[in-house]
């Protein structure tokens, strides 16, 4: 004889039914949340972003449960660049007059990234001087041989950066798989 759901369900506690449901809910998001991690990797390292460091795609962790809601699953990204690299914006000097920005070259490696941990440490180090262009962009350059110059930093009062909604785009093409993966967990 076939039992229905109900029938099955009459002499089960609600307290251990609840929990019950509560762990496979949790298992589910959880493994939801891997294959979004996954993609936000993905996305923040190659396919937007073009990683220099791979910083911004190591840092995506589970958010505190005590910071989110229950029943919510939830990512953050410790990166302090991530918020502008997503959302785009205007970087302006904190502390300094001006931004140095490195310049392809003497002042960076092959991948992009800087040489030195700042632009007074190659200043220093290289005896690089601030030079003027035609047109007026102010540069930090250095003097080799007799009638050459290398480019080291651009000076800028501030940059504006383009979103690029690499999460976004990494959450989205995550959502159908991590959907199917919610369902199946509450179907079987």
């Amino acid at each position: 004889m076939m039992q229905t759901v109900f029938q099955m369900l009459q002499g089960v506690d609600p307290a251990r039914l609840e929990g019950a449901l509560r762990l496979r809910i949790d298992l589910a998001t959880a493994r939801a949340a891997d294959i979004v991690k996954g993609k936000l990797a993905v996305f923040s390292s190659k396919q937007i972003l073009h990683a220099r460091t791979g910083t911004l795609a190591r840092l995506w962790s589970e958010a505190k449960p005590e910071r989110r809601a229950e029943g919510e699953y939830a990512l953050i990204n410790r990166a302090p660049y991530a918020r502008i690299h997503e959302e785009g914006g205007e970087i302006v000097p904190k502390k300094a007059k001006m931004l140095a920005i490195p310049l392809p070259g003497p002042a960076t490696t092959a991948r992009g990234v800087a040489r030195y941990p700042s632009a007074r440490a190659a200043f220093e180090a290289e005896k690089l001087f601030v030079l003027k262009s035609k047109n007026g962009n102010l540069l930090l350059a250095k003097r080799v041989g007799r009638d050459r110059l290398e480019l080291w930093y651009a000076l800028k009062d501030k940059v504006t950066l383009t979103a690029r909604q690499y999460a976004t785009q990494a959450i989205m093409a995550a959502r159908d798989r991590a959907t199917e993966e919610v369902k199946r967990a509450l179907t079987r």
